[in-house]
């Protein structure tokens, strides 16, 4: 498919070319009526066609997507008046150059004379005009074009996404009412099991409720840390050590859905809990700063990929450029990382 669109191009670009030297040619012979079509003549016409294909392809390709689509208007602008300038340079001295470089009969040599600067810069300042006027009318239609596709990609992955998002309420309707089914059955038997179960329910929903959510208020964040370690006590029957800090008022920030909890995650599964707490420190004052600390396992554990790390990086970067910092810091003991966000308010 590529290849066909190419030689398409490639075609269609030929033509239109063939076309335009046609007509440009038959014009100056229109003009000049005595004019003869010597090898000279020929060469000094082929020079000026490859010298303005090539203005043509070096505005289309290089100089109006920095300027138009980069917003770069120095290097774009610098591009542009040195193409003017090589351009009208050889245009210039394209009668020298096919005397010099081309051996032809004497007979066929065009003459070396003079040419009159300011009719040859009206001359030059038309082509130029020309040129840049056509290669901006090609290269603004792509452009369109390609917005246009653009527009219809988000359409359609937008769609996607409304669809997935329905087909996912009615899954997770389906996966509240089994979990509920499950805590009120386990409630009979095991008051662990059926706190567990409804542990696991009201993080899943936090998780899948926050899912298309771009911030969520701070205290949500800790409530499904906090659901996180209730399950992981359950599931190593109260023996992990884990200390929570707070200061400021955590009502007045907000950070990115699962920001925290990845992080936390972490710990929980690289962490040796047992011999040291996983130390928790959120504060909020100016900036929302937030440390986790733990010790690491002395056991032959799984490497970790840093993947969710990668990833809150990634997230962090998206939503604060430059007004965050995330700092990690490890050794053979322990693992630590901070986070702190220059901004603190809620977002809807």
């Amino acid at each position: 498919m590529n290849v066909s669109k190419s030689v398409r191009a490639i075609g269609l670009n030929s033509l239109g070319w063939t076309a335009y030297i046609f007509y440009y040619t038959s014009a100056i012979f229109a003009q000049n009526p005595n004019a003869d079509l010597s090898a000279a003549t020929i060469i000094g016409l082929s020079v000026y066609y490859i010298v303005t294909i090539t203005f043509f392809y070096a505005c289309y390709y290089f100089i109006f997507p920095r300027l138009f689509e980069q917003k770069n208007y120095v290097l774009g602008s610098l591009l542009y008046v040195i193409a003017v300038g090589v351009f009208m340079f050889i245009d210039y001295n394209r009668v020298t150059i096919t005397n010099t470089l081309v051996t032809i009969p004497e007979d066929e040599r065009l003459r070396n004379e003079s040419r009159e600067l300011f009719r040859f810069a009206i001359s030059a300042f038309y082509d130029v005009v020309q040129v840049t006027a056509i290669s901006l009318t090609f290269w603004y239609f792509r452009y369109n074009l390609k917005l246009e596709h653009q527009r219809a990609s988000a359409q359609r992955q937008q769609l996607l996404a409304e669809v997935n998002f329905l087909k996912s309420q009615i899954d997770q309707h389906f996966l509240y009412n089994t979990l509920n089914m499950f805590y009120s059955k386990a409630s009979l038997y095991s008051a662990d099991l059926a706190n567990a179960i409804l542990s696991l329910s009201n993080l899943l929903r936090f998780v899948v409720t926050t899912e298309f959510k771009t911030m969520v208020p701070l205290e949500h964040e800790l409530r499904s840390i906090n659901l996180f370690t209730e399950l992981n006590q359950l599931r190593f029957n109260n023996k992990l050590l884990v200390e929570y800090q707070t200061k400021g008022d955590l009502s007045r920030a907000s950070v990115p859905p699962l920001c925290l909890l990845t992080l936390v995650e972490n710990a929980f599964k690289h962490g040796d809990l047992k011999r040291e707490p996983l130390l928790i420190d959120v504060r909020v004052d100016d900036q929302l700063t937030v440390h986790i600390r733990n010790r690491k396992h002395t056991a032959q554990m799984p490497e970790s990929t840093n993947v969710g790390l990668a990833n809150t990086r990634k997230r962090l970067n998206l939503l604060f450029g430059e007004q965050y910092k995330l700092i990690v810091h490890q050794d053979d003991t322990y693992f630590d990382v901070s986070i702190t966000l220059n901004s603190v308010s809620t977002y809807a």
